[in-house]
C-alpha cells in the first residue's frame, strides 16, 4: 500500500536551514550544474517514504563524516555532510526512505560532475579512436587526433556535453527517475546493491549512446555550427539510453528486481478496559500532551544535532587556506619573471609565454585541472589531444576566448616522474611517491608551445614529501 503522509514545517524548515548554513559556509565552492536544477526537480518524486517507523542510521554517517572534517578540509566530504545530515532529518522525523535519494545526491555532486568532465577524457580518447576505425573500415578517410575526428578538413568530437548538458550526469539523474517511476508504479523498493547496479548501467549505456552520436554526426556530416548537431546528442540520450534502460527494467520486472514493502501506516489501538469514560477521556488526553510534549522534545534534539554539526564544521570554510609549497619560490626559469598568486600558485611569465606551476594535492582533491581553471575564466577549451613533446607525454588543447585564442600544454611533475593519468598520479601519491604538481603552459602561437613545454620539461622541480 502507499504510505501518505505529510512533511511537517518544522521538518521543511530544519531542511532549508541546512541547505542554507551549506551554502553561506561553502559558498565559494557552490555547484549548480544543470544536473542540479534537474535533480532539484525530480527530488519530491525521487524521495520516497516506504515507513512510517522513523530512523536514526544515518546519524552515525553524520557523525563519522563530521569528525573526519574535524582532520581533512574537503568540499566534498562537507557536501556529504550536509546531504546526509537532510536524509537524517527526513527519516527520524517523517520516516524510512527509499535508497534512490542516496544515488540522487551523489549524482548532482560536484564531485560527479569533476569526475564526469575530468576523469572521463580518456574514455572519450578511446571512443574517438574507436569510431575512427570503425570508419576507416567502411571507407571513410578519418583520422583521430585526441578527442577529435578530422573528415575532409571538419572536426567532430565526443564532448562531456551538449546543448550544456553533462550526458554522463544527465543519464543517471534520468536513470533514477525511471527506477523512482517503477517504485511508485509497483509500490516496491530496490535495495542499494540493485540501484548501484542499475547505475553502472547506466553509464555504460550513455558511453555506447555518445559512440554512436559521434558515428552520425560524421556520417551526416553534421558540423557543430547545425542545430541538428544538438538535436542529435538529444535524440542519442533518448534513444540509446533512457529508451532501453527503461524496457530493460520492465523487463526484468520489479517483482524479481525489488523487495516488497511490507510496513503499513497504522496505530495500535489503546485498551480502555474497566474504566470509565471520563477516566478514559482524561487519560488519553494526558496521554497524548505528554506523547506530544516528548516528540516535540525529540524532535528539536535531532534538528540541532545535523545543525550544530554543520555550522562548527562549516566555519573552516569561511577562511580560504592557500596551500604551502615553500619549495617553488626556488625554481626559477631564464627569461621568465617570477611571483606567488593565490593559492600558492607559482606563476613565470613572459612576452611569449606564462607557466603556472600549482602545489601538490591529494590524492582524494582536486588538482585545479585548467579544464576547469581557465574555462572559468571564460576560455573554452578545444582540440584536445595526448602529444608527445621531448620524449614526454602531455596534454594539449586550443582556448577560444572571442577574439583571443591561446595553446596550451600540462601534465603531472613530483620530481621524479612526470605523467598526464589522473589515475597514476593519485594511485602515486597514496603510495608514498611524494605529491604532484600540475605544470600548465600557455603560449600565443603554437609553435611556441613546444619550445617552452620542451625547456620546462628540463627543469627537474623539488620532491614534494
Amino acid at each position: 500500500m502507499q504510505i501518505k503522509q505529510k512533511i511537517s514545517y518544522s521538518t521543511l524548515v530544519t531542511i532549508a536551514l541546512i541547505a542554507g548554513i551549506f551554502a553561506y559556509c561553502n559558498f565559494e565552492n557552490l555547484y549548480f550544474g544543470f544536473s542540479f536544477y534537474l535533480g532539484l526537480l525530480f527530488a519530491p518524486y525521487v524521495f520516497r517514504k516506504i515507513s512510517p517507523a522513523t530512523s536514526h542510521r544515518y546519524l552515525w554517517l553524520v557523525l563519522l563524516i563530521a569528525g573526519l572534517l574535524l582532520f581533512r578540509r574537503s568540499g566534498s566530504l562537507y557536501y556529504a555532510l550536509a546531504g546526509f545530515s537532510i536524509l537524517y532529518i527526513l527519516e527520524s522525523q517523517w520516516g524510512k526512505l527509499n535508497q534512490l535519494p542516496i544515488f540522487l545526491l551523489g549524482a548532482v555532486s560536484a564531485f560527479v560532475g569533476h569526475i564526469a568532465y575530468i576523469w572521463s577524457f580518456p574514455i572519450r580518447l578511446k571512443l574517438s579512436d574507436l569510431a575512427a576505425r570503425a570508419l576507416s573500415a567502411i571507407g571513410y578517410p578519418v583520422q583521430a587526433d585526441g578527442n577529435l575526428i578530422v573528415l575532409n578538413g571538419n572536426t567532430f568530437s565526443v564532448d562531456p556535453a551538449c546543448m550544456g548538458l553533462h550526458t554522463l550526469v544527465t543519464s543517471l539523474v534520468l536513470g533514477l527517475l525511471i527506477l523512482a517511476h517503477f517504485e511508485r508504479k509497483h509500490t516496491r523498493t530496490f535495495n542499494f546493491w540493485q540501484v548501484g547496479l542499475a547505475m553502472f548501467g547506466v553509464l555504460c549505456l550513455s558511453v555506447f549512446a555518445n559512440f554512436n552520436r559521434l558515428l552520425t554526426l560524421i556520417i551526416f556530416h553534421v558540423l557543430p555550427d547545425n542545430p541538428m548537431h544538438d538535436v542529435i546528442g538529444l535524440l542519442s540520450l533518448v534513444v540509446y539510453v533512457l529508451v532501453p534502460f527503461y524496457w530493460l527494467v520492465k523487463w526484468i520486472n520489479c517483482a524479481y528486481f525489488a523487495r516488497a514493502v511490507t510496513e503499513h501506516v497504522g496505530l495500535k489501538p489503546y485498551a480502555f478496559a474497566n474504566k470509565t469514560f471520563f477516566s478514559q477521556k482524561r487519560w488519553v488526553s494526558t496521554h497524548r500532551i505528554m506523547a506530544k510534549f516528548s516528540q516535540n522534545r525529540r524532535r528539536i534534539f535531532s534538528s540541532l544535532i545535523p545543525l550544530v554539526l554543520l555550522l562548527l564544521s562549516g566555519l573552516q570554510f569561511k577562511h580560504i587556506v592557500s596551500p604551502q609549497d615553500n619549495a617553488l619560490q626556488d625554481i626559477r626559469l631564464d627569461g621568465f619573471e617570477q611571483s606567488m598568486i593565490d593559492h600558492g600558485v607559482l606563476k613565470l611569465e613572459n612576452e611569449a609565454a606564462l607557466i603556472y606551476i600549482k602545489p601538490p594535492a591529494k590524492a582524494f582533491q582536486g588538482s585545479h585541472d585548467p579544464r576547469i581553471c581557465w574555462r572559468g575564466s571564460g576560455y573554452e577549451f578545444t582540440q584536445i589531444k595526448r602529444t608527445i613533446i621531448s620524449g614526454q607525454a602531455v596534454y594539449t588543447a586550443v582556448l577560444k576566448k572571442e577574439d583571443t585564442q591561446l595553446y596550451t600544454a600540462w601534465w603531472f611533475d613530483n620530481g621524479q616522474e612526470k605523467t598526464i593519468d589522473e589515475w597514476d598520479w593519485r594511485w602515486s601519491t597514496l603510495s608514498g611517491k611524494g605529491g604532484f604538481r600540475l605544470v600548465n603552459v600557455a603560449t600565443a602561437e603554437a609553435w611556441e608551445l613546444e619550445l617552452v613545454v620542451g625547456r620546462v620539461l628540463e627543469v627537474v622541480l623539488p620532491i614534494n614529501k
